[in-house]
């Protein structure tokens, strides 16, 4: 695996266009037939490139995907072909797209000639170039089939250009379209043409050949020897694409969510007939496309109708840059229908795209966009607005392998360039009243009012089937959690470190799915061949992604659906310490991704590192970290985004003092040390204290809040607060006071909007069961009221009655939403619990026969005598190569039993 740091191999946005014009020589297009008055085309070919005929491409019997071109013996044409050479060549049986490839090895197998190559550059195979062509793509396609690409079809029914009815469902969380509250629906009709131009230009002037300087780098560059790069002594190369575009286009957005949220859905396709110029194969193909995106905690509909047109160009030169056409619009909007509750956003795109592409896949765009968006804030007046307007975009839709030895190249971030947005507003009016019902009781910080006087019946389950075993570790070094995560549609994600199922749970606390992941082997430390989903983090585009044991990472569609799994390939694994940790989005479409990386099973006390990664939104590394303190194990437990990059935070063992001593590290977006610190405990006497940071957050006002739990007169926890630039704060800390308990060891909290904290955690006292903990904390982190819940006790004898681990997120109606481990013969087997109490003070009442307690438990307010320093790892890059992992999904049937009335 290659990961690409910023390099001058890598300069935009003059390699952009570069790549774009070697894009626009071979490969695919599609329009109602060429006009030859108006096409153009004058070039000349160096003597180094081969225009292959018709009886050399008969022996070609192989091109593979990797570049390889195999012939039926040595075609007399190819006899003295070398490396360097440039393969052009129409489409064929073995190239249905054609060839234009660079030669870098040149050899024989038993049956023939073998060449390799990669993609080649315009440049390379013409000494001059000038193309321009105009294509138009109107009602003469209307016979043509269109095909959906989408799981919601298109049809289409008559007209110049057959309008095409959309439906899709971006967002499910259930899979149910007859379930609205969970959803948002998109629908309308789309009817569409465009006039397009495309024009290449190349000129080495009076070069007869090419440079030797020119040669002699590239080849340098084949072999991965970097002392010069190719691009720059090629001469310009420019493209221009042009767009006359038109669309009518009825729009509609209906639904409700609770986490911000943005989708591109390609709805149906046409690929139009292709044509050559001269020897240059083009095959465009038309895209029906919608966006969607919305954030906010409400529901929403709005439909409105656009008759729209524009034009715009670009030029792009790998010398001078992107030059964008000033767009004309024009726009007619229809009467509109508006609907929305308390706060909302919500937007629709929709329209044609137009590709001209490269070998079947790669090739610029340009894109013509209706749009409507509505905002709405019930503290606003006019309470609504609803803009209409008409976007679009230029863009590059490929990855180019391997150019020059250099790496994978995402031509992506050339695009989509803008060519300008026309919008006007088109109504405005009153929200509805705001009425309970399914935008209550979801994640999010509740008024001061709902959190004083909640309105809802607190309850409580057990979910049979979720664990592997209970997490018995102590709070050492091994490394436990439980995952509660909010779903965009309002829902709850449940797993944990040693979750076997993975959940979604109602706001009623009743299971709406719940799925295994399986590979097709054991794994050596589970012994069984279960991925554990560990941590849900929620998609820019409405899934999630899960971490998973060992090194795993799955993406889920927002009903559960598996659109993708992948592995870290790592050898050595552990799930108590070798795994990763935690995730958080990076506020774009990508994460950020920690964990704890070592070579020595048994030794990871000593041999553990820090692992930090930023990956793009196929779980690809956009950088990879290592955080390591030689000879001493590095735990990382927590990460959180902050600013433009992601701090994370856990414990490092110190051979010299025999402690485990607690670290927060923040990292930019491009991976680099913002700052390191140490957080030192003792007992107040000098004394040196073994402790853990367990988790952490960003506070409203901008500072990093983490959550330490350390030993000392038995098992003490607390708050710690940092500044952004890594000075110390604040600290609290609290206990029982009685050596002989564990606890309360902290394992969850957050900010409450009214003011203080909800924290949480394990706690065994005298008894030797363990059970929940859930405490009040002002705003300098001290308890203002604490409780112990749980299972019953038993004698020791009769079994264990074990809680532990507990996670927690306060919700808009004032309540808190808990979920942790529990082993109890109240309890099905291999049990996880959640429970809805008040967050003000945790009230909730167990039903009859539950076996369930609620009790007052006493802490103490602590001195933490903490302190923090410089800490001292060493930062270096850490390759590990990603793999695609055949995983299998089975739905699982949770066991319940309800706790409450």
């Amino acid at each position: 695996m290659t990961i690409l740091r910023q390099s001058h191999w890598l300069r935009a946005p003059a390699w952009a266009p570069y790549l774009a014009a070697a894009i626009m020589g071979c490969g695919g297009g599609s329009e109602t037939g060429p006009d030859p008055d108006a096409d153009v085309i004058e070039y000349t070919l160096f003597d180094s490139t081969r225009l292959l005929a018709e009886d050399t491409l008969a022996s070609l019997v192989e091109a593979t995907p990797e570049g390889i071109l195999r012939f039926e013996g040595t075609p007399a044409a190819l006899a003295d072909v070398a490396q360097l050479d440039v393969i052009l060549a129409p489409a064929s049986g073995a190239a249905p797209q054609g060839l234009l490839r660079l030669v870098t090895s040149v050899s024989q197998d038993g049956n023939g000639l073998v060449l390799e190559t990669v993609r080649a550059p315009l440049q390379l195979a013409f000494r001059k170039l000038h193309l321009r062509f105009t294509r138009k793509v109107d009602e003469t396609l209307q016979a043509d089939p269109w095909v959906a690409v989408h799981r919601q079809a298109l049809s289409y029914t008559g007209g110049y250009w057959p309008p095409g009815q959309y439906s899709d469902y971006p967002i499910n969380g259930d899979g149910d379209i007859e379930t609205p509250y969970d959803q948002v629906h998109i629908y309308g009709d789309v009817t569409a043409g465009f006039t397009y131009t495309v024009g290449i230009d190349i000129d080495w002037d009076k070069v007869a050949e090419i440079p030797s300087k020119v040669a002699d780098c590239i080849a340098e560059a084949l072999t991965l020897h970097f002392s010069c790069d190719p691009r720059d002594f090629l001469p310009e190369a420019v493209v221009f694409f042009s767009i006359d575009a038109g669309a009518k286009v009825s729009l509609a957005l209906e639904g409700i969510t609770f986490l911000p949220y943005a989708k591109e859905l390609s709805l149906a396709e046409k690929t139009l007939p292709g044509f050559w110029l001269g020897p240059l194969y083009f095959e465009p193909s038309v895209e029906i496309v919608a966006k969607v995106e919305g954030e906010a905690s409400a529901e929403f509909a709005i439909s409105a109708s656009a008759d729209a047109s524009a034009q715009a160009g670009v030029s792009i030169s790998n010398i001078s840059g992107v030059d964008v056409d000033a767009p004309t619009f024009d726009k007619n909007f229809g009467p509109p229908t508006v609907a929305a509750t308390l706060t909302a956003r919500g937007r629709i795109a929709a329209g044609p795209r137009l590709h001209v592409r490269l070998e079947g896949s790669a090739g610029p765009y340009a894109s013509l966009f209706a749009f409507a968006e509505v905002k709405a804030d019930a503290d606003d007046d006019p309470c609504w607005t609803l803009e209409g307007g008409v976007e679009g975009d230029f863009g590059v839709d490929v990855v180019i392998p391997d150019l020059f030895g250099i790496g994978e190249i995402d031509l992506a971030e050339f695009g989509p360039l803008p060519y300008g947005i026309a919008s006007t507003e088109i109504a405005h009016g009153s929200c509805q009243p705001r009425t309970a019902g399914p935008g209550d009781g979801q994640a999010g910080p509740p008024s001061q009012a709902a959190y004083a006087n909640p309105d809802f019946t607190p309850w409580g389950t057990a979910y049979g089937g979720m664990s592997r075993e209970f997490p018995y570790e102590g709070p050492g070094a091994q490394i436990e959690w439980t995952s509660l995560t909010p779903t965009i549609d309002g829902r709850f994600m449940l797993a944990g470190s040693n979750a076997r199922t993975l959940a979604k749970l109602g706001t009623d606390g009743a299971p709406v799915w719940a799925e295994r992941f399986i590979a097709d082997h054991d794994w050596a430390d589970t012994l069984i061949p279960d991925l554990l989903p560990s941590r849900v983090v929620p998609a820019s585009d409405g899934g999630m992604l899960v971490l998973a044991y060992p090194y795993a990472l799955l993406k889920l569609d927002s009903a559960g659906a598996l659109q993708w799994s992948k592995r870290f390939d790592v050898s050595v694994y552990r799930q108590t310490w070798l795994r990763l940790t935690d995730a958080v989005g990076d506020g774009g479409d990508g994460y950020y991704v920690a964990g704890t990386y070592g070579q020595d099973l048994g030794d990871a006390v000593h041999d553990a590192d820090g692992w930090v990664m930023r990956l793009d939104r196929h779980g690809a590394p956009v950088w990879s970290v290592r955080l390591d303190t030689p000879g001493q194990g590095d735990m990382i437990r927590a990460a959180f985004a902050f600013g433009d990059g992601v701090v994370v935070a856990g414990s490092t063992w110190s051979e010299d003092e025999v402690r485990w001593i607690p670290f927060v590290v923040r990292l930019d977006g491009d991976g680099q040390v913002v700052f390191q610190r140490e957080v030192r405990i003792d007992d107040c006497n000098g004394g040196r204290v073994t402790g853990h940071i367990v988790s952490g957050q960003p506070t409203r006002d901008g500072d990093l809040i983490f959550a330490h739990t350390y030993e000392g007169q038995g098992y003490q926890s607390g708050l710690v607060r940092i500044e952004p630039d890594g000075a110390f704060a604040w600290a609290s800390a609290f206990g029982t006071g009685e050596p002989n308990h564990l606890g309360p060891v902290l394992s969850a909290f957050a900010e409450i909007q009214a003011g203080g904290y909800v924290a949480a955690g394990r706690y065994s006292g005298a008894q030797t069961a363990s059970d929940w903990w859930l405490s009040g904390l002002d705003a300098l982190g001290r308890p203002t009221w604490s409780l112990r819940i749980g299972a019953e006790d038993v004698p020791a004898t009769t079994g264990r009655d074990e809680d532990g681990y507990p996670a927690l997120v306060p919700t808009n109606d004032g309540g808190l939403v808990i979920a942790g481990f529990g082993e109890a013969d109240a309890y099905p087997d291999h049990a996880m619990l959640a429970m809805k109490v008040f967050a003000k003070d945790g009230t909730i009442t167990f039903g009859a026969g539950a076996e369930m307690l609620r009790e007052p438990l006493t802490l103490e307010v602590r001195n933490p005598c903490l302190s923090t320093e410089a800490a001292h790892f060493t930062v270096g890059t850490l390759d590990v190569p990603v793999v695609n992992l055949g995983v299998t999904v089975e739905q699982y049937g949770l066991q319940t039993r309800a706790l409450t009335p």
